[in-house]
């Protein structure tokens, strides 16, 4: 009837359509208003002279909203939705604000997702999720990474290992002091205080040097597993081991060390699918006595430990270790290696696993 030439300028069939319903109305007459609505829309939309705007529509939905009825709220909810696609501002305008309070209630909680879908941001729920999966993925890696870390030994100075026990409760006895009643001056750093805050180990990562204030326990074993440039993950064993005894792990340590055999001629760990092959071909970068030989990248490299360093966190390093990238980033000017990093020797310092 309303696209009858007759009617349809006089606009009355849309004028009653729309007025807003009473929640005492039969939930199939309810439904019925609805769809009518909902038809016109299609067909007549919300042009000029239609007989239909935003206003007058939205009033009507926001009644049927509050029906008793599910089958009437469904029917505002879909002309709703239709309507945020013309005028999204004045579709929000008539409804609560967005919030968490309001999105308690199912209704407009469904009602801003599909809003935040159509305006192409990720819906609350979406977001909490994603943080949900994140944060347990995270504590799932820490965990793991706590199962495998061994605790690390106390840094040593080069001559003698310093009992870091000792510093703490000297620390705590200073702590615990009442004040002297003297004039206070404002202290120079010395020698011996920088020297004890090199042998402070809570923020500071023994194989890279890395000093960071996230470096908690926690912190340190995120760092080991994922971003220090001198350690790696084992593509066997998961384990996290120093780089520089990479091949030692897969020989002798690794629970898959019996699928890999030693060559003489480079000294890498050749899996004993390829050995043959590749003890044949003799293409491989043969070691030298004195130089480090790298398993990343089958390189010779400068002897001791400020070698392996040189060559893993430097400007010009490996290639092949993508850690690498990670630490020139971090320290720019100083090609990825940290200033002031302590040393360990060989026997205090300990891969973590």
């Amino acid at each position: 009837m309303a696209r009858y030439p007759e009617v349809k300028p006089t606009n009355c069939v849309p004028h009653e359509a729309v007025k807003p319903m009473k929640n005492s109305v039969a939930p199939r007459l309810g439904q019925s208003r609805c769809e009518i609505v909902e038809m016109l829309y299609k067909d007549l939309g919300i042009k000029t002279n239609s007989g239909l705007n935003i206003d007058n529509m939205m009033q009507f939905c926001v009644a049927a909203l509050s029906h008793h009825a599910g089958e009437v709220r469904d029917g505002s909810e879909r002309i709703i939705k239709a309507l945020y696609k013309e005028d999204r501002q004045a579709v929000k305008d008539y409804l609560p604000a967005d919030d968490d309070k309001t999105r308690k209630i199912t209704l407009y909680r469904q009602l801003f997702e599909y809003f935040d879908k159509v305006d192409g941001k990720p819906s609350k729920a979406d977001v909490r999720k994603k943080r949900s999966d994140e944060e347990t993925k995270k504590q799932a890696e820490i965990e793991a990474l706590q199962k495998q870390l061994q605790s690390l030994k106390d840094m040593a100075s080069g001559k003698q290992p310093v009992d870091e026990n000792l510093l703490k409760a000297d620390k705590n006895k200073k702590k615990n002091e009442p004040p002297k009643k003297s004039k206070i001056i404002n202290k120079k750093p010395t020698a011996d205080d920088d020297d004890t805050s090199v042998y402070n180990m809570d923020n500071i990562c023994i194989f890279c040097g890395e000093r960071n204030e996230s470096f908690t326990e926690e912190g340190l074993d995120l760092h080991y597993w994922k971003h220090c440039p001198m350690l790696k993950r084992c593509t066997n064993c998961k384990q996290v081991v120093e780089i520089a005894t990479y091949t030692d792990h897969l020989l002798n340590e690794c629970e898959a060390k019996n699928n890999y055999s030693k060559c003489n001629r480079c000294t890498e760990a050749i899996p004993k699918s390829e050995y043959d092959q590749h003890v044949s071909e003799k293409s491989c970068n043969a070691a030298k006595s004195s130089s480090n030989h790298c398993p990343l990248c089958h390189q010779n490299v400068s002897s001791g430990e400020d070698g392996w360093k040189n060559h893993l966190m430097g400007k010009d390093g490996c290639k092949q270790n993508p850690r690498r990238l990670l630490s020139l980033n971090k320290n720019p000017s100083t090609g990825g290696t940290s200033k002031n990093k302590p040393k360990a020797t060989g026997k205090n310092k300990k891969t973590p696993r």
